[in-house]
């Protein structure tokens, strides 16, 4: 089910996006989205399954030369996902490849809470 929430608001931007780094060989898009996902259980006192609180890492992949864009789709993004009770945890510092173009990564951390199915 998380996985599905996550899908639906990042691909309603129109960028590529993947879970998990892809291996692109010569076809690396130049400005791309990929998230990682892991789970903690939450239980009540008598050790009932309760909900999962998920930590969603968002990685931001793109060419420099595009950087205004990638800003933009970063903003609009984050702004989607606290609209839909995401926590905002925090980013960290951007990195930049020494190839030409140099490519910017960022990573946005957010969290959720979802009941369990069960």
């Amino acid at each position: 089910m998380i996985y599905e929430i996550i899908d639906s608001i990042i691909e309603s931007f129109g960028y590529p996006f993947y879970v998990g780094m892809p291996n692109f060989g010569d076809d690396e898009p130049e400005l791309y989205i990929v998230y990682t996902l892991w789970e903690v259980p939450d239980f009540y006192g008598d050790g009932e399954y309760l909900a999962t609180k998920y930590t969603i890492s968002l990685h931001f992949f793109c060419d420099i030369m595009h950087f205004s864009e990638c800003r933009r789709v970063e903003k609009q993004i984050k702004k989607k996902l606290l609209e839909n009770d995401f926590g905002y945890i925090g980013s960290q510092t951007p990195s930049y490849g020494a190839d030409e173009p140099q490519q910017r990564h960022i990573i946005y951390e957010f969290t959720k809470i979802l009941e369990s199915e069960e």
